[in-house]
């Protein structure tokens, strides 16, 4: 992706209601989950092959159930740990997109204007100047992770 794609990107993000900075981290967090799928996937296939053996940590650690109850209740239902998956990359990418839809509410929420630019780490997220909009559904739900998996192949 070029600098006008990102650019663009970010500018949806801001048009949406994010300051430019947390659209920046927002575009910037899922890229980051992006191609961090994309290479856990790629590590996922290499390790499937028939001379290594299964690599899952489901596979690679023993799951006692009356140890581990929890764990052997939703692994039952197929969830599982840190598998490079359509379930974990959809939780992740949804965790980012609810995280920048608080932003823009706790932003809507506050009604002064934003003081002058402060570094992130003494800033609060109200102070950011949000639009009172919330993040459209079409911002950034696009990435799937079926999408990740055209990078892989």
């Amino acid at each position: 992706m070029g600098a006008q794609e990102v650019e663009r990107a970010i500018a949806n993000l801001v048009e949406a209601g994010l300051s430019p900075e947390d659209a920046f981290d927002t575009y910037s967090a899922v890229s980051v989950h992006v191609r961090g799928s994309v290479v856990l996937h790629r590590l996922y296939e290499k390790n499937q092959s028939p001379e290594s053996g299964s690599r899952a940590i489901e596979d690679a650690v023993f799951i006692d159930p009356d140890t581990t109850p929890l764990i052997t209740q939703v692994t039952g239902q197929g969830h599982r740990i840190g598998a490079p998956d359509e379930t974990n990359f959809e939780y992740g990418l949804n965790c980012i997109l609810d995280h920048a839809s608080r932003l823009i509410d706790e932003g809507s929420d506050a009604a002064g204007s934003a003081p002058s630019r402060q570094s992130k780490a003494t800033k609060s997220p109200v102070q950011r100047g949000r639009a009172d909009r919330p993040l459209p559904v079409n911002a950034l739900s696009g990435f799937r992770f079926r999408h990740v998996k055209v990078f892989v192949a």
